[in-house]
């Protein structure tokens, strides 16, 4: 269980055939370490072991966390790769096209949010 809304991370994981994992938490060590030794980890790796952290983007709210996950599942394999190479959170987060001001994805801004009302 979380401590605080604000403690979930997305992260990408490469296995051992170079395939890539998507996946959310609140410990990503703890979440890669499932992924290699236990049968909690997803039964996509479980084929594919080691298992290896690229990158965790984070801390946000578990609904956020979810969101960009799916976005980023979402992308052709090309796009996930590149974007595995850009330093810049702002940069992945515009190329998902997810809204930092609400959370929403692709337009579908919140009632009151700043970027929806700018166009």
């Amino acid at each position: 269980m979380s401590d605080t809304p604000w403690d979930w991370w997305v992260y990408v994981a490469r296995c051992f055939d170079q395939s890539l994992y998507t996946g959310t938490t609140t410990d990503v060590e703890r979440r890669i370490k499932d992924h290699n030794t236990s049968s909690r980890g997803a039964k996509y790796t479980r084929s594919r072991r080691p298992v290896f952290a690229e990158v965790a983007w984070g801390p946000m709210n578990k609904s956020m966390a979810h969101k960009l996950e799916a976005a980023f599942k979402r992308q052709p394999k090309v796009a996930k790769e590149a974007m595995l190479l850009l330093s810049d959170w702002d940069v992945k987060v515009s190329l998902l096209a997810w809204c930092q001001c609400c959370g929403a994805l692709r337009g579908r801004h919140k009632t009151g949010c700043v970027t929806a009302r700018r166009g």
